[in-house]
């Protein structure tokens, strides 16, 4: 069984963090993203894992990123795109610039990873793209009640949207996992 190369954004804190963390203690070869630099070094020196600090936003960051990991590591056989921000605040108080950044991040940024590493998953011969949302991108928003809805709908909405790279590439395409997120105790991201 060969070992899997994977890269995991928004390695640095929360769910990419946890993640990044598993898979490297079940054997995985990872290239971990996050635009901030202190928590990379921390999972980087826990895991010995590539890392590289960009913001996913930057499409020629993460074309660099994403070339030199499937370089280091080989090849690539799947993406975690686990970073992404919360929109904090009430609807009715929050500015539209602020709704800009969470979209560009949890969506375009998404976006640009997949872009930028479904070639080389191609060139393998499989992959696999695991977009991960927040539940609370699907509950209603309250105009005047504060939220943390992580994902303002933005990263829920990607995953049906980025089916087309499996259904317009063609049989070696990677395979994309668009899931509906579940509760379960199973998992508990570190704090």
């Amino acid at each position: 069984h060969r070992m899997m190369n994977a890269i995991v954004t928004g390695a640095g804190s929360g769910i990419g963090r946890a993640t990044a963390g598993l898979f490297a203690a079940e054997g995985a070869r990872l290239l971990m993203i996050d635009r901030d630099g202190a928590g990379l070094a921390s999972i980087r020196g826990e895991t010995g894992a590539e890392a590289f600090v960009a913001d996913i936003t930057d499409e020629i960051a993460v074309n660099a990123a994403v070339e030199r990991g499937a370089k280091a590591l080989g090849g690539l056989d799947g993406v975690v795109n686990a970073a992404g921000i919360m929109l904090r605040g009430a609807v009715m108080e929050v500015g539209l610039e602020t709704f800009r950044r969470v979209i560009e991040i949890n969506l375009f940024g998404t976006i640009n990873v997949c872009k930028a590493a479904i070639a080389s998953m191609v060139a393998a011969g499989s992959g696999d793209i695991i977009n991960i949302s927040s539940t609370a991108g699907r509950r209603a928003a309250r105009p005047t009640r504060p939220t943390s809805s992580r994902s303002v709908s933005t990263r829920h909405d990607a995953s049906p949207g980025l089916s087309c790279t499996s259904s317009t590439m063609g049989a070696d395409s990677p395979r994309r996992r668009a899931r509906r997120p579940r509760r379960s105790s199973a998992f508990t991201a570190p704090s």
